[in-house]
């Protein structure tokens, strides 16, 4: 995913979470130096020597969206009840973070050899919304999804053309959201059962109510996992020189279920819903607050990068790159929740278990993702030993369609321009400073495939149970690359 992508230790959220800046200007799938863990991990052997890669990149980003009214209908006057709603709005929200990438690779003075271990973020996103009880809270108010990698790799040199290499990487996986649901539907149900239906008691509910604040709770899920998956890797030399070189590499998509605490804070129905208020005090929900335990799951995508590079002369390389991404693997968020009855505040231990098993459930959430790509063009020259520039220019096309769009399913088609200066002032040492600038092409959806309602002649299918999310997205993030590399032996000039 492209807007707000945050690296480790900060929030996010979920749309296809990629960070394809792994080693900012210094990383692609063609790479000889540490980034070539995630990349490529082929390039480990390529250039011999050791070789150190450090990168911290400030990020800042903002996505703005703008939230058209749902079409609830009319809804029928009733004493003290409201006859219109307006739930449009716009939210801003927003993440600064640092992003790192820490790699060390070595031949061990053995000729063909290379080893790699790092420590970076290739998946993650991030953001906070400006607004209280903003249009889009129940889709996103603030949430983190991260993966963060550390990886061994080796490779070797079978041929002077052909280079294999294979990484095992262990997952952290961090998922934290905070997020409002609407329980007036459920609401509605225990009224209509307990005075039967087609009461004068429930003429004043319609669907215009559904996402009044007062019919809502707010949940935090805090949830980690860990998992492992692995790389595979070829760099050939058809010419047998580096007038010519192809990458290709396969990354292995993997599920994690993140699992971990769930917290609810209950709100109450208004005071114009009397019978309402007391349905949620007599189930001891209203202005209540439950601790529970849950999991979100969902599927990694596996991913093939490729690379053709070409070094006319020592001090030139030129890259053209690009990734096929399987995102359409991740279709859903799996999501359930339990919480024990003993923390529902009733006299009436049967009225406790109910309650508690409707805040316990398993569901789903769509997100229905497609397969996507992103290309790219990169060239770098060092002029001087005091100086070298390189510029890149990548085109992300954005895996998640138009009907699934929401603050929280959020990627858009990215144009990212990138400018590089280095500097070695001495031949083991080179000091990095890049700046990218994602130009983030604004999409609009009227059909969204979310809904909600009371009428289940209507209803929507569950893994879209869940409010609109037509509007208008747009945003920018600003990345900044400071790297430091070190290296003794090897290639006089290690790309």
């Amino acid at each position: 995913m492209v807007s707000l992508l945050i690296g480790a230790s900060l929030p996010s959220w979920a749309g296809s979470l990629d960070l394809i800046e792994v080693g900012g200007a210094w990383g692609s799938p063609g790479a000889t130096n540490p980034t070539a863990l995630w990349w490529n991990p082929a390039g480990l052997a390529a250039e011999g020597g050791t070789q150190f890669f450090g990168e911290i990149a400030p990020v800042s980003a903002d996505v703005t969206v703008n939230r058209l009214n749902p079409d609830y209908g009319e809804l029928q006057p009733f004493a003290n009840f409201p006859t219109e709603y307006d739930y449009s709005g716009t939210d801003v929200l927003s993440r600064q973070a640092l992003v790192p990438f820490l790699g060390l690779s070595s031949d061990f003075t053995l000729d063909r050899l290379g080893v790699g271990v790092g420590l970076y973020v290739p998946v993650a996103r991030g953001g906070a919304s400006d607004q209280e009880l903003g249009a889009n809270r129940f889709a996103l108010r603030e949430g983190n999804i991260q993966v963060v990698h550390a990886s061994i790799g080796v490779a070797y040199q079978v041929l002077d053309q052909l280079g294999l290499g294979a990484s095992v990487s262990l997952l952290d996986s961090t998922y934290q959201a905070n997020v409002d649901t609407t329980i007036y539907p459920d609401l509605v149900d225990a009224i209509e059962e307990e005075v039967g239906k087609g009461s004068v008691l429930l003429t004043p509910y319609g669907d215009g109510h559904m996402e009044n604040p007062g019919y809502s709770t707010t949940t935090v899920f805090d949830l980690k996992d860990q998992a492992l998956t692995f790389g595979v890797g070829l760099r050939a030399r058809p010419l047998n020189n580096d007038l010519l070189v192809l990458a290709l590499a396969y990354n292995h998509g993997v599920r994690v279920d993140n699992s971990g605490t769930v917290g609810f804070d209950f709100s109450c129905p208004p005071e114009h819903d009397a019978v309402g208020r007391l349905g949620a005090n007599q189930r001891g929900i209203c202005d209540a607050s439950f601790d529970g335990v849950g999991t979100i799951g969902y599927q990694l995508p596996s991913r093939f990068h490729f690379g053709v590079v070409s070094q006319p002369i020592d001090r030139v390389r030129i890259e053209a790159f690009g990734a096929a991404v399987l995102w359409n693997q991740f279709t859903d968020f799996d999501i359930t929740t339990a919480v024990d009855a003993s923390e529902v505040d009733v006299d009436d231990p049967e009225i406790a278990a109910e309650t508690a098993a409707l805040v316990s459930r398993e569901q789903q959430w769509a997100r229905d993702n497609r397969a996507t790509f992103f290309v790219g063009l990169d060239g770098k020259a060092q002029l001087h030993r005091l100086l070298g520039l390189g510029a890149r220019v990548t085109y992300d096309r954005s895996a998640v369609p138009d009907q699934v769009l929401s603050a929280n399913n959020l990627d858009n088609d990215t144009v990212i321009l990138s400018a590089l200066a280095f500097s070695s002032p001495v031949k083991q040492l080179t000091l990095g400073l890049s700046f990218s600038q994602h130009l983030l092409v604004e999409r609009s959806t009227t059909s969204s495939a979310y809904g909600v309602t009371l009428n289940d002649d209507e209803a929507v299918g569950p893994r879209y149970f869940y409010p609109s999310g037509a509007g208008t997205y747009g945003g920018n993030l600003t990345r900044i690359g400071i790297v430091l590399r070190g290296r003794v032996g090897g290639s006089e000039f290690p790309w």
